[in-house]
């Protein structure tokens, strides 16, 4: 009779990344590495404000809100409004260089802007040249901005009058009177 081959034992198989492994064999190369999974962080709740903070920044959104309103309503309301000036009309009490009376052309812009403004002043004293120190519309809604004073008006010649006009913030049609000294 034949005896039976004896029997080898058997080791136990351990669990490893990918199937079974025995732990005498060496697992392949690309097995060897540990393979992380991302960890799932608990989603928090949203922070809540601080409540002064939150007012202030209420505060100044609508404060802003009711200054827009305030300002650039009436002109959107007038979108379609024009201001137009038929002639400039030059006064002066003290008829600097003459030029009380002087009328000058006109202009059309819409409402509520600023427009520059270049005229011509001659020298209509007969008394030598002068100079203009002096400027304010006196048409209600007109206001001077700026302007390059003085202006020296050379004998017999002509200065050069250079301002900003603010025009109404509604329609106008006439005439607009300069004050000049």
């Amino acid at each position: 009779m034949s005896t039976p081959a004896p029997e080898t034992p058997q080791r136990p198989r351990i669990p490893f990344h990918r199937g079974w492994v025995a732990p005498s064999a060496a697992p392949p190369v690309a097995l060897t590495r540990e393979i992380r999974r991302p960890e799932r962080l608990p989603v928090l709740p949203p922070k809540k404000g601080h409540p002064v903070l939150l007012f202030l920044a209420a505060a100044g959104i609508g404060g802003l809100a009711i200054l827009g309103a305030t300002y650039l309503g009436p002109i959107a309301l007038n979108a379609g409004a024009r201001v137009t000036v038929a002639q400039t009309q030059l006064t002066s009490a003290d008829d600097a260089c003459g030029d009380n009376g002087v009328q000058m052309g006109g202009f059309s812009t819409p409402v509520g802007t600023s427009i520059s403004l270049n005229f011509t002043l001659p020298d209509n004293a007969s008394a030598g040249s002068c100079t203009i120190s002096w400027l304010v519309a006196d048409t209600p809604g007109f206001k001077v901005v700026s302007a390059q004073l003085p202006v020296p008006v050379p004998e017999g010649g002509s200065g050069s009058l250079l301002f900003v006009l603010k025009v109404p913030g509604s329609g106008y049609n006439g005439d607009l009177a300069l004050d000049i000294e």
